[in-house]
């Protein structure tokens, strides 16, 4: 793989479908550690639906942290960053559905009361189903729905999962409705966050400053830091460091023909010392044996 797919792949959200034509990706995934290279708020033209099954996960979305247990429902709409990662619990096991809104339909009406007053219009960041309610069971029918045509993968197998993915858009949109009045749930200081981790992400393997980045949302310096404090819990050159380490654990492991060298110039490091021992910092272990234990782990080693 090469960097500027990867930075693509982490950066900007980009979702990989198995058929452009069909664009959905149905993920079931169960973590048991924590997930270098994942914990990157991120955002996409997508809509996502995540389903806990098991354990506990926390989702930053934007400003607001949710907790998600067993039964719990979470939509996240189109274009809003987010984050998840692993709760207390040793196990986390969830379905998360990505999808396109041109999915949904062709009908001009149909688009323009229900699908474009979602998607364009924004409203809502995201909506948030219990468990143990009407409307996470109904979620829960769909989803199962959708999960059981796509493994199946029978002739009009796609209808099914459209079916079910309209049932999942119907039940959006009448718990959006509920919502009174509608609220703007973004802030200033987002949209200014969502700028500057944009610039991180597209100038990581340059040498840029704190200057800079301040300078690519137009703040002082001291605002944007704050910013980062709150919004992140590092500073803005803490994040752009991890960032660049996220960044060469996943090229160490799926460009073997890179050396470490390259790979830590590659990300931003000028001194192959000091990638090493940030590494080392970060991850535990340094990137030849970090490498090393990822081969042996996969059968390529």
């Amino acid at each position: 793989m090469s960097i500027t797919d990867l930075e693509r792949e982490m950066a900007a959200g980009i979702v990989h479908y198995e058929d452009r034509a069909f664009p959905l990706r149905i993920k079931e995934y169960t973590v048991t550690a924590p997930s270098h290279g994942r914990n990157i708020p991120h955002w996409h033209e997508d809509f996502e639906i995540a389903q806990i099954m098991e354990g506990i996960c926390r989702y930053k979305v934007n400003d607001d942290e949710i907790l998600l247990q067993k039964g719990d429902f979470l939509f996240v709409n189109s274009r809003v960053m987010h984050v998840n990662t692993r709760g207390s619990c040793p196990q986390m096991s969830a379905r998360c559905l990505l999808f396109q809104p041109s999915l949904l339909t062709s009908n001009p009406m149909i688009l323009a009361k229900y699908i474009e007053p979602v998607h364009r219009g924004a409203p809502f960041e995201y909506l948030y189903f219990p468990r143990n309610t009407e409307e996470a069971a109904e979620c829960g029918r769909w989803m199962d729905m959708i999960y059981a045509a796509k493994r199946s993968s029978k002739p009009a197998y796609e209808l099914e999962v459209l079916a079910g993915l309209h049932g999942l858009a119907a039940c959006v949109y009448r718990h959006a409705a509920n919502i009174a009045p509608a609220v703007d749930q973004r802030t200033p200081s987002a949209d200014q966050e969502k700028i500057m981790l944009e610039f991180i992400y597209s100038n990581f393997r340059d040498r840029i400053t704190l200057k800079d980045i301040a300078g690519s949302a137009y703040l002082s310096t001291h605002r944007c830091c704050e910013i980062f404090r709150e919004k992140i819990g590092r500073s803005p050159v803490e994040y752009l460091n991890y960032y660049r380490l996220q960044v060469a654990a996943r090229l160490l492991i799926s460009s073997a023909d890179r050396t470490v060298q390259q790979t830590g110039a590659e990300c931003g490091f000028e001194s192959p010392a000091y990638f090493t021992s940030q590494f080392k910092k970060q991850f535990g272990v340094s990137p030849r044996e970090y490498r090393r234990r990822a081969a042996e782990k996969t059968g390529t080693g």
